[in-house]
C-alpha cells in the first residue's frame, strides 16, 4: 500500500520507496522467504545507490538486508561478502556508532554457518559486546551473549553456554519483562542445557517459565511454543513418565504441521524425541518408525545439523539390543564421517559416537577392540574443557572396566581386575563430579542410579579378586565401594547445616539463610495443603518460588565458601571412613552392623563385628547372592499385608505372609546371622534402595504352624536400629558429642 501510494507521486526511485523495500525485505526474510527478501533488498539498494552513490552510509541498509537474507538461504560466503560492503560505507561513523555492533553479529552468525569456523564466529560476538558496550546498548549485549551462547553450545562446551544465556537473561528481564520473545529463547536453550546434563530440576524450572510466557505470547501454533512443548515432552521422559512425555511432544508435533514447518530440522528433532519415548517404554517397532521419518529430513537436508547424530546414535543402540552389531557399527561410521568432516574430530559428539562403537564391540564380546575404542574416548577428550563430556567420560571409564573384568574371566590375570578398578573408579568419581554441580537434592537422587551400577561392576570385579585371593583387605574395600554409593549427598547436607552452627558465620547471613530455608518450607507446605484444592493451579507459581529461593540460597553458600574458608572446609569434609574405623568407633561387642548393595542383579551384605566369634582375626564378612527373580514380587507382597487395610488377620494371610517373611529372611539374614558371636544382641541394619522400606524387625523363620501373635519375628532375638549409611550415623555420632561454641538458640 505504501509502495502504490509513492508511486503515484510521480519518482518510482524516490529515496522513502528504497526504505520501503528494505522494509519488505526485513520482513520477508523473518518470515523464511529469503529469495523474496533479496528482491525487494537489492531493488532498495538501487535506489539508494540512485540517490546517494555508492558510499553513501544509507546503502549500508540494503547491504545488511542482503546479508541476513543470505545467511537464511545458507549462503555464508555471500552473507560475509555483503555485511563487509556494509562496514565500508558505514566507515564515517563514529567507531561506537551501534551499527558497527549489529555488522559484527552478522559476520559472527555466518562464520558459525561455516565449517570449523566458530572460534572466528567467537571472535566477532566479542567484538560486538565490546561496540554494544561502549555505545551504551545493553538489548545489543544481550544479542550478543545469546549468539555466544548458542556458539558455545553447538561446539558443547555447554558451561560456557549456559554461562552466556544467564548473563543475556539478567539483562533482558528487567530491560524489557519477561515476556519477550528473546528471553523465551534463552528459558528454552538453558531448559534444554540442564536437562542434558541430568540436572532436571532446573530444565523444569525453565520450561515451566517459557511455558508461561509463551501462552500469554503466542498462539498454540507459534513454532517457540511447540519447542517449549518438545522441552517439556523431553523432560518428562528422563522423569519416566512415558505418557506424559508422548502428550507434550505429540502437541509439538501438531504446533509443526499447523506453522507449516513439515520437512524442517523442527520436525526431525521432534521424531527423535518420539523416537526415544517409545524406545524407553519398550516399544522398539515404533521407535525404529520415528527414527526413520526423522532421518529422511536429516540425511537430504540437515546432515550436518548437530541434531542428526541423536537420531542415528539411537538407531544404532536399538540395533545393538538386537545384536545386529554389525548393522549398528555402519550407522555410526556414516554419521561419524559426516561429524567429523563438518565440525573436527575433537567435537564432543564424536566421543559419544565412539563409545557406542566400544558398546557394539561390548556386547559382541569382542573385548579387545571395545577397549580400543574407550581408549580413544579418553585419550582425545579427557583434557575437553566442559562438563558436557564427563558422562561421555564416565561411561567409557565404565566400558573399559567392564571389559577388563571380562578379559579375566578369559586370561585369570589379576592385573585387568585391578585396572578394572581403577576405571571404575575413575567412571564413579566424574559421577560424583557432575553431581556437585547441581543445585538440587532430587537431580543429586536421580543421578545416583548412574553410580549404583558403576558401584555394583566395582564389586563384581572384587568378589573375583575375592576368590582366586581371599583377603579381608579386599573385604573392606568392597565395603567401601558400597558406602560410596549412599553417603556423600547426605553428608554434604549434614555438613552445611553443622557449618552453619560453628563456622563463625556473621549473624546478618545466619538471619538471611533461615529466612530462605522459611520461606521454602511454607511453599512446600502451601503445595501440600493445596494439591488437590482449586488453588492447585498456583502450584506451577509456587514451585517457580521455590526454585527461586533455592538458587538464592546456593548463591549465599558459594560466596560464604569464598568468604569464609572454614565453612567450606567443614561443607566438603567428605572423606569416608573405612570399614576398621566404623568397627572401632561405632561397634561395641554387642553390636553388628548389616550393610545391603542392592544392585539390578545381584545383592551384598556386609556384616561388621567388633570381636571375631571365631578367633580368627576375621571381622568382616561379605555375603554375595544372585537377586532372586522374585525378589521384587516377594517383597511387594509383604508390603501389602503390612499396609493395606483391606487385608485381614485370615489363616491365609498369615500364610502367605510367614512365607514371604522366611523368604526374606533367608535371603538376606540368615547367612549374616549364622556368623554372629550369641553375645551379639544389637543389630545396625543399613539397608540401600527398596530395602530401606523393608521392616527387618518382621522378618524371622517359619517354624510350625505360624500366626501373627506367636510368629519367630527378627525383633525377638535383636534389638534393631537403622542408618542411611554407616559414614553418615559415625558423622551424626561425633556431631553429638561436639560442643557448638557460642551458638545460642531462641
Amino acid at each position: 500500500a505504501a509502495l502504490r501510494f509513492l508511486k503515484k507521486l510521480g519518482n518510482p526511485n524516490h529515496s522513502k520507496i528504497g526504505s520501503v523495500y528494505s522494509q519488505m525485505g526485513f520482513i520477508h526474510c523473518g518470515s523464511s522467504r529469503p529469495d523474496s527478501g533479496i528482491i525487494s533488498h537489492l531493488e532498495s539498494l538501487r535506489i539508494s545507490v540512485e540517490n546517494f552513490g555508492e558510499n553513501d552510509w544509507r546503502v549500508g541498509f540494503p547491504y545488511v538486508g542482503l546479508c541476513e537474507c543470505y545467511i537464511e538461504k545458507g549462503d555464508f560466503e555471500k552473507a560475509i561478502e555483503y555485511v563487509h560492503k556494509a562496514l565500508a560505507v558505514f566507515s564515517s561513523f563514529h567507531p561506537d556508532n551501534e551499527m558497527f555492533g549489529r555488522c559484527y553479529i552478522y559476520i559472527g552468525r555466518a562464520y558459525r554457518g561455516i565449517k570449523f569456523q566458530e572460534d572466528e564466529a567467537i571472535k566477532w560476538f566479542e567484538k560486538a559486546v565490546d561496540n554494544f558496550k561502549r555505545a551504551d546498548r545493553p538489548l545489543g549485549v544481550a544479542d550478543a551473549y545469546m549468539n555466544l551462547g548458542i556458539c558455545y553450545k553447538e561446539k558443547k562446551y555447554d558451561d560456557q553456554a549456559i554461562a552466556y544465556f544467564e548473563k543475556a537473561l539478567e539483562i533482558l528481564v528487567p530491560v524489557m519483562s519477561e515476556f519477550d520473545m528473546s528471553v523465551s529463547l534463552a528459558y528454552q536453550l538453558l531448559g534444554e542445557l540442564y536437562l542434558k546434563h541430568g540436572d532436571l530440576d532446573r530444565a523444569y524450572y525453565y520450561y515451566q517459565k517459557d511455558l508461561v510466557l509463551t501462552d500469554s505470547l503466542f498462539s498454540q501454533g507459534h513454532p517457540l511454543v511447540g519447542n517449549t512443548y518438545w522441552g517439556l515432552g523431553n523432560y518428562f521422559l528422563a522423569k519416566g513418565d512415558y505418557s506424559t512425555a508422548r502428550q507434550w511432544l505429540l502437541r509439538s508435533a501438531e504446533s509443526v504441521i499447523r506453522f507449516g514447518e513439515t520437512g524442517s530440522l523442527v520436525e526431525a528433532r521432534t521424531l527423535v524425541s518420539l523416537g526415544n519415548c517409545a524406545r524407553d517404554a519398550g516399544e522398539q517397532k515404533a521407535a525404529f518408525e520415528y527414527y526413520d521419518q526423522a532421518l529422511k529430513i536429516f540425511v537430504p537436508n540437515y546432515a550436518a545439523s548437530p541434531l542428526a547424530p541423536e537420531c542415528f546414535l539411537n538407531i544404532a543402540r536399538l540395533l545393538t539390543q538386537q545384536k545386529q552389531y554389525e548393522q549398528a557399527r555402519g550407522y555410526l561410521a556414516d554419521i561419524l564421517e559426516k561429524v567429523i568432516a563438518h565440525r573436527g574430530q575433537n567435537y564432543g559428539t564424536v566421543a559419544e559416537l565412539w563409545s557406542a562403537v566400544g558398546d557394539t564391540y561390548f556386547q559382541e564380546r569382542n573385548y579387545e577392540k571395545a577397549i580400543g575404542w574407550y581408549e580413544r574416548v579418553l585419550t582425545f577428550f579427557s583434557n575437553f574443557d566442559d562438563s558436557s563430556i564427563l558422562p561421555v567420560l564416565a561411561s567409557a571409564h565404565r566400558g573399559k572396566g567392564n571389559c577388563l573384568s571380562h578379559q579375566f574371566d578369559r586370561t585369570g590375570n589379576e592385573v585387568d581386575l585391578a585396572k578394572a578398578q581403577q576405571e571404575f573408579q575413575a567412571a564413579f568419581d566424574l559421577v560424583e563430579k557432575i553431581q556437585a554441580t547441581f543445585q538440587e537434592e532430587t537431580s543429586k537422587q536421580d543421578l545416583m542410579a548412574a553410580n549404583i551400577a558403576i558401584v555394583e561392576n566395582a564389586l563384581a570385579a572384587l568378589e573375583k579378586r575375592m576368590e582366586k585371593s581371599p583377603s579381608e583387605n579386599l573385604a573392606a574395600e568392597a565395603f567401601s565401594w558400597a558406602e560410596k554409593a549412599k553417603a556423600r549427598t547426605l553428608l554434604e547436607g549434614l555438613n552445611e547445616n553443622f557449618a552453619f552452627a560453628v563456622a563463625g558465620i556473621p549473624d546478618s547471613l545466619l538471619r538471611s539463610e533461615s529466612h530462605l530455608k522459611a520461606d521454602i518450607s511454607v511453599l512446600q507446605k502451601r503445595i501440600f495443603d493445596h494439591r488437590n484444592s482449586l488453588d492447585s493451579i498456583l502450584i506451577p507459581t509456587w514451585n517457580a518460588l521455590i526454585f527461586d529461593k533455592k538458587r538464592d540460597m546456593n548463591r549465599l553458600v558459594k560466596d560464604l565458601e569464598k568468604k569464609h574458608p572454614e565453612f567450606a572446609r567443614i561443607k566438603y569434609n567428605l572423606s569416608s571412613a573405612g570399614a576398621p574405623e566404623i568397627q572401632n568407633r561405632l561397634l561395641d561387642p554387642a553390636t553388628a552392623l548389616l550393610e545391603y548393595f542392592l544392585g539390578d542383579s545381584s545383592i551384598y551384605i556386609f556384616t561388621l563385628t567388633k570381636n571375631d566369634p571365631n578367633g580368627s582375626g576375621q571381622t568382616l564378612r561379605l555375603d554375595h547372592l544372585p537377586k532372586p527373580k522374585e525378589f521384587d514380587a516377594v517383597w511387594e507382597n509383604l508390603r501389602t499385608y503390612l499396609t493395606d487395610a483391606g487385608f485381614r488377620s485370615t489363616e491365609f494371610v498369615m500364610d502367605s505372609f510367614a512365607e514371604a517373611s522366611a523368604k526374606l529372611y533367608d535371603w538376606l539374614l540368615a547367612a549374616p546371622l549364622a556368623s554372629l558371636d550369641p553375645a551379639v544382641k544389637n543389630l545396625i541394619i543399613v539397608p540401600d534402595g527398596a530395602l530401606g522400606y523393608l521392616p527387618f524387625d518382621l522378618l524371622g523363620k517359619a517354624n510350625g504352624q505360624p500366626n501373627f501373635k506367636t510368629f519367630d519375628y527378627l525383633l525377638r532375638h535383636f534389638n534393631l536400629s537403622y542408618a542411611y549409611s554407616a559414614n553418615l550415623l559415625l558423622e551424626q555420632s561425633q556431631r553429638a558429642a561436639e560442643p557448638l561454641g557460642d551458638l545460642q538458640l531462641f
